[in-house]
């Protein structure tokens, strides 16, 4: 979702001037630091240009790679370092170690929204490289097609891929739609590409697969920002129409197949297309917005070891802003001053630190954040009339299972929905890998895409079902 990440350990670094002595200049300055956030830990890079005077932060686990700081200021001799990264509120504030002239360590501290860690930075060669064993590796015994579908309502040009058996006339379809934030046609995610790998599995299963760019992302035309649900809801129908036109597809089997918030968009979209042949929901909401909210929250501070009196905060603080944003009709400016006052004084941050929490703010205010908070799922679960097959993920701290699945199957018992199934995946993550802490700041580090006993139910139910 949105990769509802607590903004409490959301990470992010930040150009000024100075002059530095050549023998600094010509190193590799690259720095690495392991920041304790309750009892996780957050991996951080740093990269140093002193010819440049700039600076870039790599944070792995969250997707973050070379981020140019908005301000980076070497005292002379490097003493000091201060970094800043306006757009999220981040200042790091270090002490410079050297050995025989040459830059070892860093230490000092990190503020962040009110919130001050100690760091140490030690120096390093070079990032670490990952490669995942599940990807998929040509040769492939099926064919590729690049397509575009048009999204005329919108004016949204989408650039896909669709893959297909190489033998057959008429296939049954799936068409894949990407959990929260910006994702490639892959849903590329620290380096995971699940949707890569699912396409590869369902293929050649039997099934025809298309995945696309999000608008606004890859190849896609666009505006991601300023688009909500709704928005990717329309992209989804026109990827369905699309597919629907085609003479090699058999338009009674095109199934939607969503990840997270692509799951509460594949529903949405069913109970507007009644000819639909089937949805897949991989931990998408039952629960409307703000209860999801929250309850990522209260599950991502309690396994990250938030003490009690600070996870109260936020909780309650968040209740009220997000009761405020569903119940105002304010622009979005005037919300942003809203909000900043009921967090800061809710969080109880000193009013001087508004610059602080700027990020956190323009998020909570933002037309999807608005919207998201607002959508009730369980009123477009009422209109369907397709199968439903929703998997939980039974470690995952974003969309939680149990609550979920207890509103799915009060869904299901209220509307008389026989033809919908839900199962467990024991276990595994938001992202459905098997998982240790199952954190978000952890699925970068797993070896595994996509658990084993998940492609293999998903397999399974497909095959019994529309082949």
């Amino acid at each position: 979702m949105r990769r509802f990440v607590l903004f409490l350990i959301t990470t992010v670094f930040c150009n000024a001037l100075l002059s530095q002595n050549d023998k600094l200049q010509n190193q590799s300055n690259l720095f690495k630091s392991d920041i304790a956030v309750g009892n996780t830990q957050l991996t951080v890079y740093v990269s140093l240009n002193f010819e440049k005077i700039s600076s870039t932060l790599s944070v792995p686990s969250q997707g973050l790679n070379d981020y140019p700081a908005s301000s980076t200021v070497f005292t002379e001799n490097l003493d000091s370092v201060i970094l800043t990264f306006n757009p999220l509120g981040i200042r790091l504030s270090l002490k410079s170690t050297k050995n025989d002239g040459e830059l070892v360590k860093l230490t000092g501290n990190w503020n962040q929204s009110g919130l001050q860690l100690p760091v140490e930075f030690s120096k390093i060669e070079e990032l670490p490289t990952r490669s995942f064993s599940q990807e998929p590796k040509g040769p492939f015994n099926y064919l590729f097609e690049e397509v575009t579908i048009d999204n005329k309502s919108d004016q949204v040009k989408l650039s896909g891929t669709l893959t297909k058996p190489k033998k057959g006339k008429k296939f049954p379809a799936i068409i894949f739609i990407s959990g929260s934030g910006p994702q490639d046609r892959n849903q590329e995610i620290l380096g995971h590409k699940p949707f890569l790998l699912l396409a590869d599995e369902l293929t050649k299963l039997g099934f025809a697969v298309l995945r696309y760019d999000d608008r606004g992302t890859g190849s896609s035309t666009g505006n991601f920002k300023a688009s909500t649900t709704y928005n990717f809801t329309n992209d989804a129908l026109a990827a369905y129409e699309y597919l629907s036109d085609r003479k090699d597809i058999d338009k009674r089997k095109i199934i939607l197949l969503g990840h997270s918030e692509g799951g509460l968009v594949a529903t949405i979209a069913g109970a507007k297309e009644k000819k639909l042949g089937g949805i897949v929901l991989m931990a998408s909401p039952s629960l409307p917005g703000d209860s999801i909210m929250i309850l990522q929250n209260s599950y991502l501070m309690l396994l990250s070891g938030i003490d009690a009196e600070t996870s109260n905060k936020v909780v309650s603080t968040s209740r009220k802003i997000y009761d405020f944003v569903l119940n105002t009709k304010l622009d979005e400016e005037t919300l942003k001053d809203s909000i900043t006052t009921m967090y800061l004084e809710g969080m109880g941050i000193p009013k001087d630190k508004r610059e602080a929490v700027k990020t956190q703010v323009a998020a909570m205010s933002s037309d999807w954040y608005r919207t998201f908070l607002g959508i009730d799922p369980e009123k477009y679960f009422a209109k369907l009339n397709c199968k439903v097959m929703a998997y939980y993920a039974e470690k995952d701290v974003q969309v939680p299972a149990k609550e979920n699945i207890e509103m799915f199957n009060k869904i299901v018992k209220t509307y008389k929905k026989k033809n919908f199934e839900v199962e467990t995946i024991k276990g595994v993550n938001h992202l459905f890998q098997k998982c240790n802490t199952c954190l978000p700041q952890e699925y970068g580090n797993l070896e595994e895409t996509l658990n084993p006993l998940f492609l293999n139910s998903l397999k399974v139910y497909l095959k019994n079902t529309y082949l």
